[in-house]
């Protein structure tokens, strides 16, 4: 599947997942600035699906958090030609929202506290 094809067909959106991959690849080689650009345009579509998923809006900000601590340490491990950036993480926080909201799951660590 190509750039286009994952972004739904428009250059504006090929472009946008270009740089994304472009923006994990930065990060991958210990970029922090790069974390900080990915996390500005995606950090909150991050946060309100894990909220979604688990009803719980703490618990979202520390999937949101876990999420892109582990982009972090294995950007590394990203494959551009396998999913867009953003699914990626998206993936990431709905697995682990999933997780939390799952019937007797134990509650996750709280960051900060």
């Amino acid at each position: 599947m190509s750039t286009m094809d994952r972004a739904g067909g428009s250059p504006a959106a090929a472009e946008s997942t270009a740089s994304e991959a472009t923006i994990v690849g930065r990060i991958a080689a210990g970029d922090p600035t790069a974390l900080g650009e990915l996390y500005d345009r995606v950090a909150a579509r991050i946060y309100f699906l894990a909220r979604d998923v688990c009803g719980d809006a703490a618990v979202a900000e520390d999937i949101t958090h876990d999420v892109f601590l582990d982009l972090w340490r294995l950007a590394g491990r990203f494959d551009p030609e396998s999913t867009g950036a953003v699914a990626w993480l998206l993936t990431a926080a709905h697995r682990r929202a999933l997780e939390v909201a799952a019937p007797g799951a134990p509650a996750p660590p709280r960051h900060g506290t």
